[in-house]
């Protein structure tokens, strides 16, 4: 997995590229507690340019969307393609997240 982390104001933007599965669990899980540190109201999950999604990295997603909720911070999922796209309607994750074209 490859990513890169913006902010501007209240919003974070992690894009990640390439391929996300259980392997990075352990760097996206520090990538999110950083993100915790920050004064953010909203986080947005940019997957435009995501290859590869399984299922455990999907479901480290639900993970972070539950713990956004419980801050009240706001979390956005952007632009998923290819398999990403279809995982997400395999899973109706369309129902978990506010997915942006």
């Amino acid at each position: 997995m490859q990513y890169e982390l913006s902010t501007q104001g209240t919003e974070a933007v992690l894009a990640l590229r390439e391929r996300f599965t259980a392997v990075d669990a352990p760097e996206f899980r520090s990538i999110i507690h950083s993100i915790g540190e920050l004064a953010v109201r909203t986080v947005v999950i940019d997957l435009e340019r995501l290859d590869f999604i399984d299922s455990a990295a999907m479901g480290l997603l639900v993970l972070v969307r539950d713990s956004a909720m419980s801050r009240a911070i706001t979390m956005r999922v952007r632009a998923p393609q290819g398999q990403v796209k279809k995982a997400f309607a395999i899973f109706n994750f369309s129902k978990l997240f506010d997915v942006e074209p």
